[in-house]
């Protein structure tokens, strides 16, 4: 069965215009007797039946035809501040306002900003509180932090007090002495006694007993003159000794001071 319009039903089915057949064929072929109109009524009550059946079933009865809609306008103006947020204008204005109870869980875990400076680093307490006894403690911890750094690097960098030595008589060094940690060393040699000349040099090493002549041109360095000397060396090593090799003529009195520093 076709649906075309509110006021015209087409019967397309085969039963059922076989009914309707059925019932002009008994109306033309005979006369209006009471069997032939008992019959035509069985007929229509079967075609009624088999109508309110497709009525009241899940068949899809098809609609023909179209209905015309104008007068809608070609766009739809919309303004950015009738949109939701966050696709409208984000602001003061457009935002709601939330206020967060003071007995929470959030208040009670992060805390309000009246809340005071936490009474231990352990208390149970929300963050504020810790932060602002953190803000407290920080100055007093900069100041000891501070004073640390500078007294570590006055150590560092101060020099080790003058260590004199017994005067060198003979051939002969003074003894090893640790320069571990510093990175000059400075020996002063007060030279008395001297006929021709006397031959020394500052020696050094790493490890061990065997020490090297710390001289950048690996030679011996010869005094001619009853006065005091400065030997200087510029590096890292662990121990330092003046040595006198050898000299000619006189009795040479050696006094050797040693001073390290950074």
């Amino acid at each position: 069965m076709t649906l075309t319009s509110p006021s015209t039903i087409v019967i397309s089915d085969a039963t059922q215009l076989e009914r309707l057949t059925e019932i002009r064929e008994k109306l033309i072929a005979s006369p209006a007797t009471e069997s032939t109109l008992s019959d035509c009524k069985d007929f229509l009550q079967a075609l009624l039946a088999e109508l309110e059946n497709k009525a009241d079933g899940d068949e899809t009865q098809p609609i023909s035809g179209s209905v015309a809609v104008s007068n809608f306008p070609a766009t739809q103006p919309v303004s950015v501040a009738s949109l939701p947020l966050p696709l409208g204008a984000s602001n003061a204005a457009n935002s709601l306002s939330v206020t967060l109870a003071t007995d929470g869980t959030f208040a009670q875990s992060f805390g309000n900003k009246e809340d005071p400076a936490a009474a231990s680093n352990t208390a149970n307490t929300g963050f504020i509180s810790l932060f602002k006894r953190l803000l407290g403690l920080l100055p007093a911890a900069l100041t000891t932090a501070g004073r640390f750094l500078v007294d570590a690097s006055i150590a560092n960098f101060q020099d080790a007090p003058l260590q004199s030595e017994t005067a060198l008589t003979a051939v002969g060094s003074t003894p090893a002495r640790s320069v571990a940690g510093y990175k000059y060393c400075t020996y002063q040699v007060d030279a008395t006694g001297i006929g021709t000349n006397a031959i020394v040099r500052v020696e050094g090493n790493l490890t061990g007993s065997s020490f090297d002549n710390l001289n950048l041109n690996n030679v011996d360095t010869v005094l001619t003159q009853n006065k005091a000397y400065l030997f200087s060396f510029e590096g890292k090593i662990n121990n330092i000794r003046f040595t006198l090799v050898g000299f000619n003529g006189g009795s040479p009195s050696l006094t050797c001071h040693l001073l390290k520093g950074n």
